[in-house]
């Protein structure tokens, strides 16, 4: 059974989901394109939050993926450690996949093989962690430039044409890009 958790923030915000976002597309995968018992499957989650994945198809996912939980306090500790040893900032959604093919590699024979961890955000958007985890980081110029410039905006108002309010904006855009690059 899948059951929706309670809520709980962590310095891995774009973890903190309370539905799965990705559910559907495993259960299509695992289910080899059976888009009815997807949907079916899909149906009875939104009704019920709650989900009784056939065991077959439970099987073929547990023999693919695997979790676990990485606290705060270790995520810190991969970034500081990873900052230490490898002069390496990590942003702390990174921290966490660190961690566990860290842990993996110490602590047991399953994972052998190369393994590459794709990192996933600049640790300049997580400030506090990497404050956290005891790194000095200086704001990247680009970043620090971003601070200190003005605000631009369109309202849009409800009942006017959003779609080609926006299609004029990127159009302008790009005209403005276009010329910039002539010039230069």
């Amino acid at each position: 059974m899948l059951y929706l958790a309670m809520f709980v923030h962590t310095l891995s915000s774009a973890m903190d989901i309370e539905v799965p976002y990705n559910l559907e597309r495993l259960l299509l995968l695992f289910s080899d394109m059976n888009y009815e018992l997807v949907d079916s499957l899909m149906k009875e989650f939104e009704e019920k939050n709650s989900l009784m994945i056939p065991e077959d198809l439970r099987e073929k996912m547990c023999d693919v993926i695997s979790s676990t939980s990485v606290s705060c306090d270790q995520t810190l500790q991969t970034m500081k450690e990873c900052w230490t040893e490898h002069q390496y900032l990590l942003c702390p959604h990174t921290a966490v996949g660190v961690t566990v093919v860290w842990d993996q590699r110490h602590n047991s024979t399953v994972l052998k093989t190369p393994t590459v961890c794709v990192a996933t955000a600049s640790p300049a958007k997580f400030c506090e962690a990497v404050k956290a985890a005891g790194i000095e980081m200086p704001l990247p110029p680009q970043l620090a430039q971003l601070l200190t410039s003005p605000t631009r905006y369109t309202e849009m108002k409800k009942g006017e044409d959003w779609d080609q309010i926006l299609r004029t904006m990127i159009k302008d855009i790009s005209e403005k890009r276009s010329n910039t690059a002539m010039v230069h």
